[in-house]
């Protein structure tokens, strides 16, 4: 009798495992940074996608962990832009000069913009963390 509801227990452990990607505890420290969440006034958030760190078995190639947002607002590029780097630089980010490339040690973000649509895309992660084998492509695909 008791062995039934424990299984049912395990299958449900393991069910919500599996919805992690990744490391799991990078994928908490990730998700639990104030930057995962960081949206421009209004936008509506679409999709969002969180994955911890992980090494491919086959290649062995290192993905940092991340997150990644598509959001919605009728703002402008330029003004969405703007706002970020106020943002980002006063909270002690570093503008890569792009207007949508920040970084500070550990840790980037980026900005993404769909041309001809009122969606942008938002992207928050760590660095490679000194793997050698790392795919430098952020966020990763």
């Amino acid at each position: 009798m008791v062995a039934v509801p424990v299984a049912v227990l395990c299958l449900i452990a393991l069910g919500l495992l599996t919805l992690f990607d990744g490391d799991l505890v990078s994928y908490v420290r990730v998700t639990h940074q104030a930057e995962s969440e960081l949206s421009y006034p209004g936008a509506i958030l679409v999709r969002n996608r969180a994955m911890g760190s992980h090494t491919d078995a086959f290649f062995g190639t290192y993905y940092p962990a991340f997150t990644s947002s598509i959001l919605r607002t009728d703002a402008s590029a330029d003004t969405i832009r703007e706002w970020y780097r106020m943002r980002l630089t006063t909270d002690g980010w570093t503008d890569e000069g792009d207007g949508t490339s920040y970084n500070r040690p550990g840790q980037h973000i980026r900005l993404f913009f769909f041309v001809g649509h009122s969606f942008y895309g938002y992207a928050f992660g760590f660095d490679c963390g000194g793997h050698n084998n790392c795919d430098t492509q952020f966020p990763p695909a």
